[in-house]
């Protein structure tokens, strides 16, 4: 007659493990739940495919910014699976061991690990936030108002005219600068007195539009490809002329009475841009999700 040790025998299922355990899984982080009830292999295959998910979705990302609204959707689908499975596990009967509580310990470690590689991924390779700290780009973008940069814009594109980009300051090493590209490599750009921009012979199509802004200045729409709002001082805008270098880009504030900008510091490197500004997402404390143009 065969017998069972005690040892290799089942477990009874454990009704609080069995409750226990998904919830870990859902709320804490993924994984958790399967440590606690014996199967920490499991669990670590499962956290394997939430960073191989995000992986996928970053470097899908790096081809098309737009497929990264993917990213919460794959996060979630995999964490509600991750505590689904280890519903089911938990249901089957086990109890905790000494392993299973360096797999929950190490789970809670990664609980705080995760979302900083996550954000150094992503702030490396696909998109960062910055504050603006002046009036420089108002009315565009004001004082304290919060954007995102996408970092792959130039990966395969060269910056254009009319973009708002961010760059390395030359004249402040370790700052960045947010402004606008008024004339590329080759350009020849005149700025003149009333503020109005005559690129490569041709006057740039400005318009007043009725409005004040930047300490009372007023306001002006302007079209280098897309329109976009400009504020001039009457007789504060400094006139010059200007010749662009290959491999550069003349970059202005839409302040332009109060703008440090390529009329100060010269053309800028576009191996210094650091991305182009897509979305604002802060502005006057309210969120909005403001297209910058």
């Amino acid at each position: 007659m065969s017998s069972t040790s005690p040892s290799s025998a089942p477990h009874a299922p454990n009704r609080t493990l069995r409750i226990l355990a998904p919830l870990l899984s859902l709320f804490v982080f993924p994984s958790l739940g399967h440590a606690i009830v014996e199967r920490p292999l499991r669990g670590a295959a499962w956290v394997g495919s939430l960073y191989l998910g995000t992986l996928v979705v970053i470097l899908l990302g790096r081809i098309e910014l737009r497929l990264l609204v993917a990213l919460p959707i794959v996060l979630l689908a995999l964490i509600l699976a991750t505590a689904l499975d280890a519903w089911v596990v938990g249901a089957r009967g086990a109890r905790p061991t000494v392993l299973g509580w360096i797999a929950f310990g190490s789970g809670v470690l990664a609980l705080f690990v995760y979302p900083v590689l996550l954000a150094l991924a992503l702030r490396a390779t696909l998109v960062e936030a910055f504050r603006i700290p002046s009036a420089g780009m108002c009315p565009t973008l004001v004082v304290n108002d919060h954007v995102f940069v996408d970092r792959t814009a130039y990966l395969r594109a060269e910056p254009r005219v009319g973009d708002v980009v961010v760059h390395r300051s030359p004249a402040q090493p370790g700052y960045d600068f947010i402004r606008r590209v008024v004339a590329v490599g080759g350009d020849e750009l005149e700025i003149r007195a009333d503020g109005v921009l005559v690129l490569n012979g041709t006057a740039v199509l400005t318009r007043p539009s009725g409005g004040n802004a930047c300490d009372n200045a007023a306001t002006y729409t302007e079209d280098l490809g897309s329109v976009h709002e400009i504020a001039i001082q009457a007789e504060a805008v400094e006139p010059g002329r200007f010749t662009v270098p290959p491999g550069t880009l003349f970059l202005v504030g839409d302040n332009r009475q109060s703008s440090a900008d390529s009329r100060h510091h010269g053309p800028v490197p576009v191996a210094s841009v650091r991305g182009r500004v897509a979305r604002r997402w802060r502005h006057g404390g309210a969120l909005v999700w403001d297209e910058v143009r």
